[in-house]
C-alpha cells in the first residue's frame, strides 16, 4: 500500500492545510480510509544546505518515497524563511524517519521537538486514528467551489466574465454551454444542446465586445466539422460560426485572445495554431511547425509578444508573435508535455497535466519564466493526484483564485460512439478552487 505521510502543521489549522494538498484514500469494503504516518519537526538548521538533513535532503526523500501528501511541523525561528517551490510551499519537508508505531514515533518527536505540541497532542491524544482519517476526509473537499448535478456533461472548457459573474462550463456530450452563477451556484442552459450540435471544448470571454468565443467539433454524415462560435455574451445568441477551409480533419481545442480582441485558437489534430480578425471575422493560419505538434492549450503575455502552446508531444513552447518563430528548443528540465488548459499569471504559467502514463502524476502545475518571459527557470505543483480528479482539463482564473473541472470524465465516453459508457459511474461534475499567490 502506497504511503501517505501526515505531518500537522502547527501553524496552520486542518482546513487551511489540506485545501491546498492532495490525499488519495484507499478502501477496505466499504470504508475509505489512507494509512497514515507521522513524523517530525522543521526547524532553521535545515535551511543550511551543508547540514545533513538540510531541504534538497528531506526533499530526495520525499521524491524517492512519492507520498501522496507531505506536511510539516515548522518552529517559529524556521517559518518565515523563503521555502517557495516545495510541495506545498511550507510543507514540502521530511525529518527523519524513525522506525517503529506511530504512536512510538510521536512520542520521540515531542520529547525532541522544541515547538509547542499542545494542541497536536490534543489531536493524538482524544482522536482515534478513524477520526484523523474523517477530518482529512472532510478536507478533501474543501476546495469544492461548485458542484454540478448533471453528471452526464462530459465537460472540458471553463471561463468567466465579470459582467455577468458567471462562470460558463462547455459540454461534449451534451453539445451545450451552462453558465454557472459565481454567487449561488445555481446553473443553467445557456447556448442550448440543438442550437449547433457541437461538442464544445475551449471558451474565451471578450467583455469589451460583450462575446463569448467557443470552439467546437462534430462528426456529421461521416465528415468532420470544425467551428470557432461566437455568442452574444449576454443573450447566448449566436452572431457567427468560422471556419478554415481545410482538406484534412481538424479538433479545433482552445483558445486566447489578445488585446485587441483578435483569437487565437488551436488544432490538436495537426501542428498549427490559426488566428481570427476581430474586424473582419476572417481565420489565417499563424504558426505551423512539428515543434508544436498536436497543440492543446494556449494562453498569451499580457504585452502581446509571445504565445505559449502547450504541445502534447513537446511540451509548453513559446511563439515570438512578431516574427512568428518558436524561441528555444524543448525544454528538458521541467516536463511540461501532456499538458491541456494552460494560463497565463504573474510571469509564470500553469497548467494541468493529464497526458500522463499514470494517474498519479496528474497534476496542475505552476511554470515559472524568466524576466523576458521566454524561458521556464521553475516548477511548482500546486496539486496533483487528488482524488476527485478524473482527468481534469481546463481551468480559469478569477481574482487570483484557480477554478478548475476537476472530472471531466472522458474515460468514460466513447467518442467514437458518442456514448456514455457506464453511466451508472458517473459522478456530479466538480469546480474546485486553489488560491494562488
Amino acid at each position: 500500500m502506497k504511503q501517505l505521510m501526515i505531518l500537522l502543521l502547527w501553524s496552520l489549522g486542518f482546513t487551511d492545510l489540506y485545501s491546498q494538498g492532495s490525499v488519495r484514500t484507499y478502501k477496505s469494503g466499504n470504508y475509505s480510509h489512507p494509512t497514515v504516518y507521522l513524523v517530525g519537526a522543521i526547524h532553521n538548521m535545515h535551511l543550511n544546505q551543508d547540514y545533513q538533513y538540510s531541504i534538497n535532503d528531506l526533499l530526495a526523500q520525499i521524491r524517492a518515497i512519492k507520498p501522496d501528501l507531505v506536511c510539516g511541523g515548522i518552529t517559529p525561528e524556521a517559518y518565515n524563511q523563503p521555502m517557495e517551490g516545495y510541495f506545498p510551499p511550507e510543507a514540502a519537508f521530511l525529518a527523519e524517519m524513525a522506525n517503529g508505531s506511530w504512536r512510538e514515533r510521536n512520542r520521540r518527536i515531542v520529547e525532541k521537538g522544541p515547538v509547542n505540541y499542545d494542541n497536536y497532542l490534543k489531536v493524538i491524544n482524544s482522536k482515534r486514528i478513524e477520526d484523523l482519517q474523517e477530518m482529512i476526509r472532510q478536507n478533501i473537499n474543501s476546495n469544492v467551489a461548485y458542484r454540478i448535478p448533471e453528471k452526464d456533461l462530459i465537460p472540458e472548457g471553463i471561463t468567466y466574465s465579470s459582467l455577468t459573474n458567471s462562470f460558463y462550463v462547455s459540454s461534449i456530450y451534451k453539445t451545450k454551454i451552462i453558465q454557472i452563477d459565481a454567487e449561488t451556484g445555481a446553473f443553467q442552459d445557456f447556448i442550448p444542446s440543438d442550437l449547433l450540435e457541437m461538442r464544445y471544448l475551449g471558451m474565451a470571454t471578450d467583455e469589451t465586445r460583450n462575446l463569448l468565443w467557443a470552439c467546437g467539433n462534430m462528426i456529421k454524415n461521416n465528415e468532420n466539422h470544425s467551428t470557432v462560435n461566437k455568442f452574444n455574451l449576454m443573450t447566448g445568441e449566436l452572431l457567427k460560426s468560422l471556419s478554415y477551409k481545410d482538406t484534412t480533419a481538424n479538433t479545433y481545442n482552445d483558445m486566447v485572445l489578445d488585446e485587441d480582441g483578435n483569437g487565437y485558437f488551436t488544432d490538436s489534430h495537426g501542428k498549427c495554431v490559426y488566428k481570427i480578425d476581430t474586424e473582419s471575422d476572417s481565420i489565417s493560419i499563424f504558426y505551423t511547425g512539428e515543434e508544436i505538434s498536436h497543440p492543446n492549450g494556449i494562453t498569451i503575455s499580457p504585452d502581446n509578444n509571445y504565445l505559449y502552446i502547450a504541445s502534447t508531444d513537446q511540451g509548453i513552447r513559446v511563439l515570438d508573435m512578431q516574427k512568428r518563430e518558436i524561441i528555444g528548443g524543448v525544454d528538458s528540465t521541467f516536463n511540461s508535455a501532456g499538458i491541456d488548459g494552460l494560463k497565463y499569471y504573474k510571469n509564470s504559467l500553469i497548467g494541468i497535466q493529464n497526458a500522463v502514463e499514470e494517474k498519479t502524476q496528474v497534476k496542475i502545475a505552476r511554470y515559472f519564466l524568466n524576466e523576458s518571459g521566454t524561458k521556464i527557470i521553475k516548477m511548482e505543483i500546486i496539486d496533483q493526484n487528488n482524488p476527485l480528479f478524473d482527468i481534469p482539463t481546463t481551468f480559469v482564473i478569477v481574482a487570483e483564485h484557480l477554478y478548475c473541472l476537476a472530472n471531466s470524465q472522458l474515460k468514460n465516453f466513447s467518442s467514437r460512439d458518442f456514448k456514455i459508457i457506464n453511466p451508472e459511474a458517473l459522478n456530479d461534475v466538480l469546480i474546485l478552487k486553489y488560491p494562488l499567490k
